[in-house]
């Protein structure tokens, strides 16, 4: 039990400020596979698929990043839809919808989340955050 709390202390503090379960390979960092494998366990696509077609359409996207502004203060701004159909069909599947969300939380575009970036998430997926809130579908 010591050598556990030691070993806590001893990680870098992005470690132990980030959802820790995301970072998996435990370098303090958030990658994007990291963030995909994270956010598919949290189920945060299904939340805004409100047909369950395991898509989501421009009405489905739009909805759930409605009220992104009552949550967000730091000039957070997610990605237009149009930008995040990576494959264009007017559709996104839960990868593009990763990679999206993923590549609005890495503002310093370095292909990790860090320390500052990863405080932001938690707290979005924290129990008063963003992804915790009732969507209007």
């Amino acid at each position: 039990m010591i050598f556990a709390a030691a070993a806590m202390l001893a990680m870098p503090a992005a470690a132990q400020m980030m959802t820790p379960q995301m970072d998996t390979n435990t370098d303090g960092l958030l990658s994007q596979d990291e963030y995909n494998v994270g956010f598919t366990e949290a189920g945060t696509f299904g939340r805004y698929d409100t047909d369950g077609d395991a898509m989501l359409s421009q009405q489905e996207y739009d909805a759930g990043f409605a009220d992104i502004g009552e949550y967000r203060d730091e000039g957070f701004e997610m990605g237009a839809f149009g930008d995040a159909d990576a494959d264009g069909d007017g559709m996104l599947n839960e990868d593009e919808y990763n990679t999206a969300l993923f590549n609005s939380y890495d503002t310093d575009r370095s292909g990790d989340l860090n320390e500052e970036e990863s405080m932001i998430l938690d707290r979005d997926m924290g129990e008063d955050g963003f992804f915790n809130r009732e969507i209007d579908a």
